[in-house]
């Protein structure tokens, strides 16, 4: 990695791994709509490989994939990986964000793009929501109808 890419890294994951996810997150309901947490990982290819846990000076605190669940605790330089190689998952209420690299989550962060999709969804999801329960129902009649059509039959 770069000095730069080292100098990035070194000022934005500890924000991230500050609001560190835990064990389990709730992705339905009350609890769920409060999440505001992050998950770092590095991932060889497809399989699973490292979560970050922590940074200090220039090495990374680490979970290592044992092949069957993380397990084995390392630290690892930060040199040995380049910005693309991080995923960042940002757990938003009841939605995810994920980054593929550094610059991919810089560059989102400071448009802050994925977080006005999200919250334009949300407002139609409401109003959607609001125009359905402003509407008149008209089962009363409907099950009127229906006793009359059995009563003639």
């Amino acid at each position: 990695m770069s000095p730069l890419g080292i100098w990035l890294c070194k000022r934005l994951l500890p924000h991230v791994l500050g609001r560190a996810c835990e064990s389990t997150i709730p992705r339905s309901g009350e609890e769920g709509a409060k999440v505001n947490c992050y998950v770092t990982v590095i991932d060889k290819g497809a399989e699973p490989y490292l979560i970050v846990l922590g940074i200090s000076e220039d090495q990374l605190e680490c979970i290592e994939w044992n092949g069957s669940r993380y397990e084995v605790e390392r630290r690892i330089p930060l040199a040995t990986f380049c910005l693309a190689d991080f995923s960042i998952t940002h757990y938003y209420g009841l939605c995810s964000v994920e980054y593929h690299g550094i610059t991919d989550f810089v560059l989102n962060r400071l448009t802050g793009w994925p977080y006005l999709k999200i919250h334009v969804v949300r407002l139609l999801d409401h109003l959607g929501q609001y125009i359905f329960n402003k509407k008149k129902l008209h089962t009363k009649q409907r099950i009127g109808l229906l006793k009359f059509l059995v009563e003639r039959a």
